[in-house]
């Protein structure tokens, strides 16, 4: 059986994750695009275990690791999500799946009413997924990385009056093995 599983970042996957996130293609996309030493990772790990308003995870596939997902508001009845994926070698509709967990996650677990967040105006596959599903744009702003570009990033929004038809929209386009993993999400608790 397949299955997803969210992994809280921990010590025991911070090379996974420092990997992934120190990569050019992954930092090309981030506000903060510099490059994260062990030690600043570390210490963020131990501020997420204090905060509860943030959860950060290490996404896995049938135990293989191949993406991050986060999710910071927690506390409020608004959500920012964001995600990168890790995986080398593609994983066809991953970046969907990635969409509609954050989807559930917010909205069957946390509450929230609305689901929000930015994309960097040339980051295609997320721009082209919000438009087919539906996603609402509210906007967008210049903003300046840590390595001093700016970048546009345009803002969307998901509330719970669309919920049902956004997820149905990606549900509809998965392939069958994601949908099937998605049956099967795990998250684990630390």
């Amino acid at each position: 059986m397949s299955e997803f599983r969210l992994v809280p970042f921990s010590e025991e996957n911070t090379a996974t994750v420092l990997s992934w996130r120190n990569s050019d293609r992954v930092r090309k996309n981030m506000l903060d695009d510099s490059i994260i030493s062990e030690e600043s990772h570390r210490a963020f790990i131990k501020n997420l275990i204090q905060d509860s308003s943030k959860k950060y995870y290490l996404v896995e596939i049938n135990g293989m690791p191949v993406a991050c997902i986060y999710f910071n508001g927690l506390d409020s009845k608004e959500v920012v999500w964001g995600c990168y994926i890790g995986a080398s070698k593609p994983v066809p509709g991953l970046f969907v799946a990635l969409f509609i967990i954050s989807l559930r996650y917010v909205f069957l677990t946390n509450k929230a009413d609305k689901l929000l967040s930015e994309v960097a105006d040339y980051n295609l596959s997320p721009i082209n997924l919000n438009r087919f599903a539906g996603v609402l744009k509210t906007g967008g702003s210049i903003k300046k990385t840590n390595s001093g570009r700016d970048v546009f990033y345009i803002s969307y929004e998901v509330d719970k009056s669309s919920y049902n038809a956004v997820l149905n929209k990606c549900i509809g386009i998965v392939p069958s093995s994601i949908r099937n993993a998605l049956e099967n999400l795990k998250v684990e608790l630390k």
